[in-house]
Formats: structure tokens, sequence, C-alpha cells
């Protein structure tokens, strides 16, 4: 029977408008040359693993947000109490990998394989997995950046990304999967480990409870020892049984009464998986609950799923609002430290605070760090809170040791720039006029940049400094004559 590659039209609509978004975005900052955008903003792996980092050390990955974190979470729980629908339907990565195969059967080039080597391949996405958790866990760096196929080329390739790494991962969701379906999303991708691990729980949450109770007891425990248990005992699972034990009820579940054996299901199913061989409930790991087989099918109710057809779209709307209702409800700070004299000041109530809001120099877990390193040098501050994905920074000061004036005089950054260097002697004019004029919130160097690229395009302003005062003071060096 010929394949129908539009025939589950409500999973598309997902998927396309995932692709629309970014690629939206993309178009947009491409004319819009002072646009910076998030495109992490709603990674779920990333939310996943800074969270990790947050239990683990106290601290937030890079500029990593509550609303990463929330939507993470909230996949996690879909997975544990329905399925894998973050996969199947929002993926982007296995969006691009599913369609190239497409493409690839298209001209015949596709197989799904299968065997001893398959197996294999399999433990492969659970060694990037535990590297990609551990690093980022015992660091705050999101390591998984090194390769992603997806922030590597929306990035720009940026400082944060390995090259080589990052298109051997864009070549595997590519070209790989044209031949051989869904390569990357069985063989490599450490957010499909992640998930495997949550599609298991009956096998791993007895791991993660007995962490928790022991390091309760006292017990010193690594998280390498509960991190390559996860993932060894998921792994083995997998590979050995090509099933998860899951506390899901909803599963796609055949009615052998019905079934003419026709084998559409298993032509349509994306990720190769053989759903009429199945006699009670399709549990193979690979399973997405993307519901291909169920509109394939030509017969009526011969493949069903508990919930109905709508179960999964639903549910996966209800979680992204969920998630974002809560990550505006309970924001998460980067960095939240507190040194010196604090408990002395806050139990005699001295202890004053100082926001600073758009902070260009706060960027992630690294600028936060070396934020605190630099206020710590004065013995009078004796806290910050830092949300590197708003640019936000709080300090707390002793009141009887400085003034809110001396915090602010010790984070202001001041600058002088020569705008008009490497000019011949007879193109400088003779003199200049210097307007003095104060500027709110003028705090750090990104700031001083800003000024900079604007009046760069003058040819009539040659420079201006700044330097400390409430507003900040900038003396702007003018030619008169232009």
């Amino acid at each position: 029977m010929k394949k129908k590659w539009f025939h589950n039209k409500t999973r598309m609509i997902f998927q396309l408008a995932v692709l629309a978004l970014i690629i939206g975005t993309l178009i947009f900052a491409a004319f819009r040359a002072n646009l910076n955008p998030d495109y992490e903003k709603y990674c779920p792996f990333g939310g996943i693993m800074s969270l990790g980092s947050k239990l683990n050390l106290g601290t937030m990955s890079c500029a990593i947000s509550e609303t990463q974190v929330f939507i993470g979470v909230g996949i996690l729980l879909l997975i544990v109490l329905v399925g894998k629908l973050f996969c199947g339907w929002l993926c982007p990565v296995g969006t691009v990998s599913e369609w190239f195969n497409k493409i690839g059967t298209r001209l015949g080039v596709s197989f799904t394989l299968k065997g001893i080597a398959d197996r294999i391949l399999r433990l492969g996405k659970y060694v990037l997995l535990f590297f990609a958790a551990y690093l980022t866990m015992t660091s705050s760096e999101l390591w998984c950046k090194n390769f992603c196929p997806y922030f590597g080329p929306v990035s720009g390739f940026n400082v944060d990304v390995t090259l080589w790494a990052s298109l051997l991962a864009i070549f595997a969701v590519v070209i790989a999967s044209m031949f051989i379906k869904k390569f990357w999303c069985k063989y490599a991708c450490p957010l499909g480990a992640l998930s495997n691990v949550f599609a298991n729980i009956l096998i791993t949450g007895p791991i993660i409870i007995i962490y928790v109770i022991l390091v309760l007891a006292g017990v010193k425990i690594g998280i390498f020892w509960l991190l390559l248990a996860l993932v060894a005992a998921t792994a083995l699972t997998e590979a050995i049984r090509y099933k998860f034990y899951s506390i899901s009820p909803f599963k796609i579940r055949p009615d052998k009464n019905l079934c003419t054996s026709c084998t559409v299901c298993d032509n349509h199913c994306p990720e190769g998986i053989e759903v009429s061989s199945y006699e009670d409930a399709v549990t193979h790991p690979d399973c997405t609950l993307c519901l291909d087989c169920v509109k394939a099918c030509p017969v009526h109710d011969s493949l069903k799923i508990k919930g109905g057809k709508w179960l999964p779209p639903v549910a996966i709307v209800v979680m992204i609002v969920l998630a974002l209702l809560f990550a505006k409800q309970f924001p998460m700070t980067t960095l939240s430290e507190r040194w010196g004299y604090y408990d002395e000041a806050d139990s005699l109530n001295t202890v004053g605070k100082v926001l600073f809001e758009d902070l260009g120099t706060i960027h992630c877990y690294g600028s936060a760090k070396s934020l605190q390193n630099k206020v710590m040098r004065n013995p009078g501050i004796v806290g910050l809170d830092v949300w590197a994905s708003k640019k936000k920074v709080i300090l707390y000061y002793d009141t009887s040791r400085i003034t809110e004036t001396d915090v602010k005089r010790f984070v202001f950054t001041p600058s002088r720039y020569n705008m008009r260097k490497g000019l011949p002697p007879e193109a400088v004019p003779k003199y200049l006029v210097g307007y003095r004029v104060g500027i709110w919130e003028l705090w750090d160097g990104v700031d001083n940049l800003h000024i900079y690229r604007m009046l760069e395009k003058h040819p009539g302003v040659y420079g201006f400094a700044t330097e400390f005062g409430e507003p900040v003071y900038a003396k702007f060096y003018i030619d008169p004559e232009l």
C-alpha cells in the first residue's frame, strides 16, 4: 500500500509551528543588527541539565532561565505519566531527522537497522548523556553546547560550540538519517537517552529513591554514581529487552480481533517499529505516541490509545501552559551567594541591597561568577543574587560599613574612547568642544560600547569618556564645525 506522508496533520501542525518559530526568529534577527535572541529559551535539555546543576552545586548553568527548567520538568512528567511526546511532536531535531529519512525512503536508500548492530549502537546516546550530565552538574556550564545539532547552527557556531563535534552531529541528523531511520534519535541524542531514563521509571525510580535516602542519611556518595547507575540500567534494559517498564497507561494497543495483518502501521511508523507484531500494547522504547500508526490504520479502532487520539496534543498544550505559568511564579537565580559579614549584618538588620538591571556584561554563569569575584574584594559587599537570563543583579551590603553610592561606584566601569584613531594630523581639528551629559543606569562596559557604536557613525564625534556620578557623567568631544 502506498504510504501517505501527510496523514497525521495534527502532529505536523505542531512540528511546523516549532520550525516556523525558529526560522522566523532567525530571519527577524538577520534584519535587526542589535537583536540578540535567546535560541535556548525553550530548550528542555538545557533546563534539565541546569536544574541538575542547581541541585548539585546550588547554581544554574550558563544563562538558563526558569522557563527552560519548568518546560524540562514538564516534559519529564509527561514522559512518566503519558509518554515520550516531546520526541515525536515538538523536537525540531527529530522533525528534521524524520523528514530527511522520508527523502531517503523516496530515493529507496532508507532502511531500519536491526540485530546486534542496532543494540550496540543504542548505547552511544547514553555515553553522551552521562558526560553531558556529569560535566554540567559539576561545573554549571552546559557541556552539550559543544556538539548540539540545534544550538550550533542557530548560534552561528559561536565560541561555545566545538565546530567539528557540531558538524558531526548535524551529519548524523541530516545525512545519516537519510539512510538509517532516526539515526540521531536512536543512537546519539542525549535528550532521547534522558527521556528513556524516565520512561523506564519502574527501574530507574527506585535507584533515585535509594540515592536520595543515602544522601539524607549522611552517606557521601557523589552524583557520578547516580548518573552511572541510571544510564547503565536504562541502556541495558533498552539494548537487551527492547522494552521499558513504565507506569503510563497510555500505550498504543492493537485489537487482534480486528487486525488484518496488512502491516500499514509498520510502514508508517517513523521509528521503524513493527507495531503489528505486538499482541497487547506497544512497549518498544522508541515509541513516541506520535499516532502515525493509529491515523494510518485502514481498520477503524484496530489500533487505539487510552484517552483517544487527542490525548497527546492536549497533554502537550496543557504542559506548556502550566510550565510557563510556573516559570512566572517561581524565578530561579543563576547564582546566589552570601559571604563575609552577611550573618552579622543580617542579625543587626544592617543589610541593604542595590538592584542593577540590564547589565550587559552578565550573560551566563561564568560572567556572574566573575562579578562575584570582583565585588568580594570590597569588604562591605556581603552577597549577591544574579539572574543571567534577565541580566539582573542584586548586591547586598553592610550599611554600617558602606553606602549604596559606594556599591554603585564599585560596580561602575569607567570608559574612555578615542573614536578617530589613525587620522592624519591635518585631518584632526584644532580644538574640540566638550559636552558633559548625565546618563542614568550606565554601569558597565557593554553600555559604553553601545554608545560608541551609535556615535562612530557621526564624523563630528571624536571621543567620549565616562566618570562615576548619580547619574553617570559622560563627556563627549565634538568638532564644532561639523
